[in-house]
């Protein structure tokens, strides 16, 4: 191995494809293919395995993170509360600041007790899906409201926040102006799931927001996935989706967080 170094532990292969640039380019996406496949089937074993009741899988549930985490795959050693934060706070363009409140999350995530921000936000909009598949997970619903109505309290947008309700088309919209209000919605089950009626209902009635989070299954077509991907809605999924959603999501770019407590979910 000419030019390594440490013995080859510092050399990086890359691997090089013959033929002319479009052959090479058609190459490399069949081997991305094929090791994307083969990540999904890996992951959709395990997680039948794990509903089956059966825990007899360490060597490939370590594995399967451990690679995901150096390919940039779905898992993630970072809670998905402090990735919900991470996503809803970075929006944040106000320049004004207090120190009237401590900021509950950074001191707790980082131990470092800096000014909040304060007239930063106009409006944060969620978009609850509810069909059955979702809402059927009635403990991870409730934490994820919980935690949607912590950052509205915290970031105290200037209009408050909205609620949507959307199977197959928006059923309900509720404006709040507090936590307390967020989680006493009643969110009803129902409907399939098509999140791209939220998104247009927002653009039909010309909602200024900065910040539109989907709580979702992420058993989303392609059509769906583009048109949320598009309108920079990101996608916080009850559960991770199987391989064929997976590839939707994957193939339209749009940013999404695992809201489970599992590590193989995460």
């Amino acid at each position: 191995m000419e030019d390594s170094t440490s013995e080859g532990i510092d050399t990086h292969l890359v691997p090089q494809y013959e033929g002319t640039p479009e052959e090479q380019e058609a190459s490399q996406k069949q081997d991305s293919d094929i090791m994307e496949d083969a990540l999904d089937r890996a992951i959709d074993q395990v997680q039948q395995s794990r509903d089956r009741g059966e825990h007899n899988q360490p060597e490939i549930a370590e594995g399967l993170i451990g690679a995901s985490r150096r390919n940039g795959g779905v898992a993630s050693s970072t809670d998905w509360r402090s990735e919900l934060a991470d996503r809803v706070t970075r929006v944040s363009a106000g320049s004004e600041s207090t120190w009237s409140r401590i900021n509950r999350r950074r001191y707790v995530n980082t131990g470092v007790i800096s000014p909040s921000r304060i007239g930063s936000f106009n409006r944060i909009i969620t978009t609850w899906d509810t069909s059955y598949s979702v809402q059927q997970y009635t403990g991870l619903v409730d934490d994820i409201t919980a935690e949607a109505a912590s950052l509205i309290d915290t970031l105290s947008p200037s209009s408050g926040a909205m609620l949507i309700q959307c199977g197959n088309y928006v059923t309900q919209v509720d404006e709040v102006m507090s936590g307390d209000e967020y989680r006493d919605i009643n969110v009803d089950t129902g409907g399939g799931t098509y999140m791209a009626s939220s998104v247009q209902w927002i653009e039909e009635n010309g909602i200024d927001h900065d910040i539109h989070l989907i709580f979702t299954d992420g058993e989303m077509d392609k059509t769906d996935c583009r048109i949320c991907a598009e309108s920079g809605a990101i996608l916080v999924l009850v559960k991770m989706p199987c391989a064929y959603y997976r590839r939707n999501l994957r193939e339209s770019g749009i940013d999404f967080i695992i809201a489970n407590d599992d590590p193989l979910a995460a």
